[in-house]
């Protein structure tokens, strides 16, 4: 019966339409009118960084983490200035900053005082905690609560209640990717 409807609409007249005329069409040519091409963007901030990065910045929803040497700093997405930081880390920052959630990690290679750890602060700068790992994390990737990693022996994950490491055969570099 729908069928039946339907064909009679399309072979007839649907809506006031002629019988040889597409009613999609018309809706689909706007829609392709509009998204023709995107608006035109234009520089909200610029701010340079008061040394050189060599760690890629983590941007998370308010803020964009940055690591210089041995500090960690934010700054806010909206207008780049300085939201917090910088803190001082005990050594130099040996993986990328990742923003996860309402918190952003990284991780230090240590040095004779203390060794490799890895670091989770609040999106307002307060140290939320930090822990000792096995050896200097390199890579570093986030989902909510669970924490991806690559350091010179394996491939690990951190969270609250399943942590373990895999040893890797050969030293490698890769970009880590975490889902669920």
């Amino acid at each position: 019966m729908v069928a039946t409807l339907a064909l009679l609409c399309t072979a007839t007249t649907c809506g006031g339409l002629s019988a040889n005329v597409d009613p999609l069409a018309s809706m689909a040519q706007a829609v392709r009118e509009d998204k023709r091409s995107p608006p035109p963007l234009s520089e909200s901030w610029r701010r340079a960084p008061p040394a050189p990065l060599n760690l890629q910045p983590a941007v998370g929803i308010n803020h964009v983490y940055l690591a210089i040497g041995n500090q960690l700093v934010a700054w806010r997405v909206s207008n780049g200035e300085t939201s917090w930081g910088p803190v001082e880390l005990e050594s130099d920052v040996s993986a990328a900053p990742a923003a996860i959630g309402g918190q952003v990690v990284i991780a230090t290679g240590g040095n004779d005082a203390t060794g490799p750890r890895i670091w989770w602060y609040s999106t307002d700068g307060s140290l939320d905690s930090q822990a000792p790992v096995a050896a200097p994390i390199s890579e570093i990737s986030a989902v909510p609560g669970t924490l991806i990693y690559l350091d010179n022996l394996g491939v690990g994950r951190l969270d609250d209640s399943n942590e373990w490491h895999v040893a890797l055969d050969d030293a490698t570099a890769v970009d880590l990717a975490a889902e669920h």
